[in-house]
Formats: C-alpha cells, sequence, structure tokens
C-alpha cells in the first residue's frame, strides 16, 4: 500500500509516479492500493499518475485500486470517469465512496 498525504498536483505528481512505476514495473507487484486519506485536493497530473498507473499494472496482469478518498477528490474521480477504474471494482465505488 502506498499511502500519499497532502495535495497530488504538478509540484508532488512526480513523486507519486516513480513510486508507483518502482512498485508494478520495478518490483513487480500485481496488487498495489493507493490511500488517498490525507489527500484533500488532485488535479491533472495527479490523475494522470493514477491512470498510468493502472494502466501498467493491467498490462502486466495486476490490479491497482484507489482507497479512502476524501469527497471532494471521488467527485473529481466520478466527474473524470476514473471512478470505475480505479476502484477495481464494476460498480465504481470508488475509493470508499459509494
Amino acid at each position: 500500500m502506498v499511502a500519499v498525504r497532502g495535495d497530488l498536483d504538478a509540484a508532488t505528481a512526480g513523486q507519486l509516479d516513480a513510486r508507483l512505476d518502482d512498485l508494478v514495473v520495478g518490483q513487480g507487484n500485481l496488487s498495489v492500493v493507493v490511500d488517498v486519506a490525507e489527500v484533500p485536493f488532485i488535479d491533472s497530473q495527479g490523475l494522470t499518475v493514477l491512470a498510468k498507473a493502472w494502466k501498467k499494472s493491467r498490462a502486466r496482469g495486476g490490479e491497482l485500486r484507489v482507497d479512502n478518498a476524501s469527497r471532494s477528490v471521488a467527485r473529481v474521480f466520478a466527474i473524470t470517469g476514473l471512478e470505475r477504474v480505479l476502484a477495481g471494482t464494476e460498480e465504481g465505488s470508488c475509493c470508499g465512496h459509494p
């Protein structure tokens, strides 16, 4: 599990990208959970990092999902359509919010 704290934006997305790439590609983890309970804000850079890591994970037969998003972050996932992808479920109850 990767716990993210603080805003996930252009200033911080690179660090998460490197960490997720190491977990998925470098270490070959097939199941990665990104806990965003302490992320108050996410922008397009943060969304791109999560979507890219999800795609890499799926290409290797794995799964990446996001848990514990605040209402505001979960809303961004819903608006962008990433809710279903990052929830890891057909129902799309992303990030701990139904």
